[in-house]
Formats: C-alpha cells, structure tokens, sequence
C-alpha cells in the first residue's frame, strides 16, 4: 500500500496527499531500492575477507588470515569459487572455508529483506552526516516470525529476529550504508551479539554504473566476551554471462585460429606426482591464492608419462596459526590440475611427502603421520580442514611461516576424479 501510494501520489503537495513527509520520503527511498536491486545484471565480484580475533580482555584485534573468493550474483542468488577457478560449484561457502567466520547475503538478501519484502517496520530518526554525505536515517525492525537471517556456529544454527538502520543521499537516494543487529539469540550459538555494517557506492559494470556493496564488516561477540571480526573488500566488479551465439560470418582473413582447447585425460591409480612451487607461502599469504607449480621430475604409470616441467596449479586452501610464537601453523594446499602437451588432468590426489622443504631444520608433519606433538605442543586434529576437498594438510613449527619457492610437495594419485573427492 505504501508503495503504490508513492506511486500515485509522486509530485502532490503534502496536504492533498494527507501523508506525513517521513512516509513519503521512505516510499521514496524504497522504490528507488527496488529499482537498483531489479536492475543489477548478473554479476562477480572478487571478495577480499580479513578475519581478525579479539580475546576478552584484550583491547586490539590479531588478524588470522586473509581469503580470497569470487561471488557471482545470478538471478539474485550468491554462488561462491576460488579465485580463477573455471566454474562457480557452491552457494555455501563453507564447503570451501570450514572454519571460522564466514557470511553471506551481503549483496543482495539483506537488502531485499529490508527494502523490497515488507516484513520491516520503520522509524524515521532525521537527518546525519555519513563519510561527509548529508543522509536521511530511518531505524528499522524484523520481528522473528518475519525473519529469514540464519546465524550458524559449529553444528548449531537458528533463524533470529534482527533490527538496524540506514542511511540514503538526502539529495539522490542512493543507500550509502545499512546496519544489521542480530536479536533474540538462542543461548545454544554461544554468541551475545552479531553487528554487520554494509557500505554501498557505485560501480562501473558492462559500461554501466550500480549501486553496489563495496564493503561489509561483521563482528560477532562470543559469551565469554571474546569477538570474531570479517571486513570483507569488494572489488573488481564485473558482467558475468554464461550466453553464447552463433556467427555464420566468414573470420578475418588476419585472425588465427583459437588454440584447440586441451584434452581430459585421467590419471591412473598410484602416479605420484612431485611438485616445485613457483610462489612462496608465508603468514600473510591470503587463503585462496593459486600457487603455480611444475613437475620437478617424470611420472610414469600404467602407459601414462606425464614429463618434468609439466604445468602444475596448487591452490592455498587454508592456514591458521596455533600458540602463537611458540606454536605451529596448520596449512592446507590442494592440487588442481596438471597440463601436458595438449592434456590436462583434474586428479584427485593426497598429499604424501616434502622431499625438499624444511623449515627452521624441521621438516613439516603430515597430518595422518602417526606424529602427535611438535616441539612442546601436542598437534590438534581439525576435522573441518581435512574435509576441505582436496586438502593436502600438514604442521610446520615456529611462529613465522616461510614455505619458499622451489619447495617440493609430492602427491599420490587416488581413484577417482577430483570432484568425487569427499
């Protein structure tokens, strides 16, 4: 009803409407809301997230890793992928980062419940200066039975009520900012509070500018007072189409021909497969960054010979830090593909030796060694990141982490392929 009054009555004078400026000026705002959100294409975004803990009483937040994913907006849905990876698999990014804090809705679902669903009620608190912007803020609430945001921890999840406010350009319109506050928490999620904060600006995309997110932060506070804090980054925006055509028009006499796309080959049971990374890994190396490889010497099983200085891709696929200082990482690389002449394998594979690295004089621990301790520290099992797909899991000692160029992991081929990997 508020919407179509905004429609029919858009250019009356206040009086002969008998609505209050407030109301039609939130009209205003979410017309022009719907709109955006309607006229977004499909699109992917590369998303930057910098996850950082606080442990109560501790004043200062300690950054634990960086990720690296790409997000794809299709029909208004997210579907997640590494960085550089030939296809979007997951709508749940936690089947590629099972530990710690990860969200989603950021670009579309929470704007929608807000703007576009009619479940919000709202409150209209004057105007407020934002990043030097003159803004209309209005406060707004989602009742529980209304509510669609779910919040997950471990095994636990529950739909909660939330509320928040939002900032739009007095002068445009535009959103600028949205502030989301889990409410109504079950004691069973461990969490006293959850605050997101969206920023929006516009973007460039396929030649024409949107109202996108351009960051997000989330901040999760535990019972016991610690916080878990995600600023994610958005950038590098653009069209994402899967549409193809036909053209029965003869090629320019000067194109070449597009190179044959390489042959799928697969691997037989038992190669092994010995790599020479050609990008280091450190601390501050983001999760999801590729790390390019070859072979450092031939394979050669069951007829199939896959020769020295094949193209290899490795991928990061986690790494976190235990103790401190005094401790051990745990990190997790996957081996994608190898390419060879005109064929390309995508193996399932697990990682079975370091032949060449060594770290501090210690070489690192495979996980499922047998070996139980490091140093003074008894090695903690995570379950969540050996069940990433394709993780090849290992402890390396110390509380700086240098995995330099040339470093050589070894790799075994398993049956199957690598998309049938649990």
């Amino acid at each position: 009803m508020l919407l179509g009054a905004a429609l029919s009555l858009e250019g009356q004078p206040v009086s002969q409407t008998g609505l209050k400026p407030e109301v039609l000026l939130l009209a205003r705002i979410k017309l022009k809301m719907e709109e955006t959100l309607r006229r977004q294409p499909n699109y992917t975004c590369m998303e930057t997230i910098q996850r950082s803990v606080r442990r109560a009483p501790a004043r200062r937040f300690r950054m634990i890793d960086t990720l690296r994913l790409e997000v794809a907006i299709v029909d208004g849905k997210e579907m997640f992928s590494w960085p550089g990876a030939r296809e979007f698999r997951t709508t749940d990014p936690r089947e590629m980062v099972p530990s710690g804090t990860i969200g989603t809705g950021y670009f579309a679902t929470h704007a929608r419940a807000v703007f576009v669903s009619n479940v919000a009620r709202f409150t209209y608190v004057g105007r407020e200066e934002v990043g030097g912007r003159l803004c209309e803020r209005f406060d707004y609430s989602v009742p529980l039975m209304w509510s669609g945001y779910r919040l997950r921890v471990g095994d636990n999840s529950a739909v909660v009520a939330y509320s928040g406010s939002f900032w739009a350009d007095a002068e445009s319109l535009d959103l600028v900012r949205l502030d989301i506050h889990a409410e109504q928490i079950p004691a069973s999620l461990g969490l006293q509070a959850v605050h997101s904060i969206l920023e929006y600006e516009r973007m460039q995309i396929g030649g024409r500018e949107f109202l996108l997110p351009r960051r997000a932060l989330t901040t999760l506070t535990h019972i016991n007072g610690d916080e878990s804090r995600n600023e994610t980054l958005f950038s590098d925006c653009r069209q994402y189409t899967g549409e193809s055509f036909l053209s029965f028009a003869p090629p320019p006499e000067e194109a070449a021909p597009p190179p044959a796309p390489p042959e799928t080959v697969e691997l037989p049971p038992g190669l092994r497969l010995e790599i020479a990374l050609e990008a280091g890994i450190d601390e501050t190396t983001p999760v999801g960054t590729i790390l390019p490889a070859r072979l450092a010497r031939k394979a050669e099983r069951g007829g199939v010979t896959v020769p020295k200085g094949a193209r290899a891709t490795a991928r990061l696929l986690h790494l976190g830090q235990i103790g401190g200082g005094a401790g051990y990482f745990v990190v997790a690389v996957g081996l994608e593909s190898v390419e060879f002449g005109n064929k390309r394998a995508e193996p399932a594979v697990r990682l079975v030796g370091f032949p060449s690295y060594v770290s501090g004089g210690q070489r690192p621990i495979l996980a499922g060694s047998g070996v139980r301790r490091m140093g003074g520290w008894e090695l903690v099992r995570l379950p969540e990141v050996e069940r990433i797909r394709g993780a090849g899991v290992f402890y390396v000692k110390g509380g700086k982490l240098q995995i330099p160029v040339g470093s050589r992991l070894v790799w075994e081929v398993t049956a199957g392929r690598a998309e049938d990997e649990p």
